[in-house]
């Protein structure tokens, strides 16, 4: 990787900085260089893909685990996917250590945790409203209802 680098580098010097090359010349050095810088992204990039997936594959049960110690081993399942793919849209993956891992999936967890629980809270708080606009019926008003059904049921042919 490094070689190839190292050449690129040198390429790169020796068709841009020649004041007597043509159009041509530096046409095809452009073309070149580009073939040779899209290499290299493709290599790392393949080589970002490797890391990751080993990350993916040394801890994912781990963190499974871990996750479903503070909440059901679905959501735990969730957590630590979601997790994964925040990590491949942000991270390098040389820079992620197994305790990054853990302490990202319980910060994870726990803001699942609470997210549910300000649901829960929000429910209640709709049921209350709901129940101040609709009361309930009174108990009186069912049988007298209820009453008057069974004489007219009665009351049928």
């Amino acid at each position: 990787m490094i070689v190839i680098l190292l050449f690129y580098l040198i390429l790169s010097m020796i068709f841009s900085f020649r004041p007597y090359s043509t159009p041509l010349e530096r046409q095809v050095s452009a073309k070149i260089c580009l073939l040779f810088k899209n290499r290299i992204h493709l290599q790392l990039m393949e080589s970002r893909i490797e890391k990751y997936h080993n990350l993916f594959v040394t801890h994912y049960g781990d963190l499974c685990n871990y996750a479903s110690l503070f909440i059901p081993r679905q959501d735990a399942e969730d957590v630590v996917s979601d997790m994964f793919t925040m990590l491949i849209e942000s991270k390098n993956p040389s820079e992620i250590s197994r305790n990054y891992l853990f302490t990202a999936v319980k910060n994870r967890c726990l803001n699942r945790i609470r997210n549910a629980q300000s649901d829960k809270a929000y429910q209640e708080y709709i049921a209350i409203r709901l129940s101040e606009y609709f009361e309930t019926p009174d108990e009186s008003l069912l049988m007298d209802v209820k009453e008057q059904l069974c004489k007219a049921i009665k009351e049928l042919p």
